[in-house]
């Protein structure tokens, strides 16, 4: 039976405890919450050869830090970081936003910034006559700023009134200055913004890195 243990800040314990019960799901498998002290009051009580999962950045889990210095194979998915070395694992976001090749990462934290103004943008379509559906215009409004900054644009057509064409027009740029203001500086003090980026690379570690570094050997029949 192989024991792994994740150590996660508060900020991240439902996170911690949801891969927790996901992993002790599988055959010869347990796994457990630890918080940060806990881990720390004993750690070196602890074999060599302990599975861990260190949840956070530098700032929000303090191993994270140690070990970050022996791992080589860190992926970065538009800040979403995941990676491993030997029994240890770590999983963080940094709250930072690039422009990045890969549009489908720039475009997934993009939604995710928007939604932030997702009430803000309702009220003010609300509040006009615009003779379109509030919600789906929302919708639309991100997905064509989205396009455009991946340089992918898409036709959109929208009957709206003169008042629905003034809102509109309102709220994309309201999309638009909070998009640039974020991208220009590179980063945004958004603790909802790095939970979502810590989520997205234990789900990705989860998919890509854990059979390797677990030791799951696949068939073609599955385990």
């Amino acid at each position: 039976m192989k024991n792994i243990i994740i150590v996660a800040p508060e900020q991240y314990q439902d996170l911690a405890r949801k891969i927790t019960h996901e992993i002790s799901k599988q055959p010869g498998f347990t796994a457990a919450y630890w918080t940060i002290k806990h881990y720390a009051d004993n750690e070196f009580q602890l074999t060599g050869n302990q599975y861990v999962v260190l949840m956070g950045n530098s700032d929000e889990n303090r191993f994270t830090k140690d070990y970050l210095q022996v791992i080589n194979n860190l992926k970065n998915f538009a800040g979403a970081f995941y990676g491993y070395d030997g029994a240890k694992a770590v999983i963080f976001g940094d709250g930072k936003l690039v422009l990045l090749e890969n549009k489908e990462a720039t475009s997934h934290f993009l939604e995710l910034l928007f939604s932030h103004l997702d009430k803000q943008a309702t009220k003010i379509l609300s509040d006009a006559n615009i003779g379109f559906p509030v919600d789906k215009l929302v919708a639309i409004s991100k997905k064509s700023l989205i396009n455009h900054i991946n340089d992918t644009d898409e036709p959109v057509d929208v009957k709206l009134t003169e008042d629905g064409k003034v809102a509109w027009a309102k709220i994309l740029e309201m999309y638009q200055q909070y998009a640039m203001s974020i991208l220009a500086w590179g980063e945004l003090d958004s603790k909802p913004f790095k939970y979502e980026q810590t989520k997205m690379a234990l789900e990705r570690f989860m998919a890509e890195c854990f059979d390797d570094w677990a030791g799951i050997r696949k068939t073609e029949q599955g385990v």
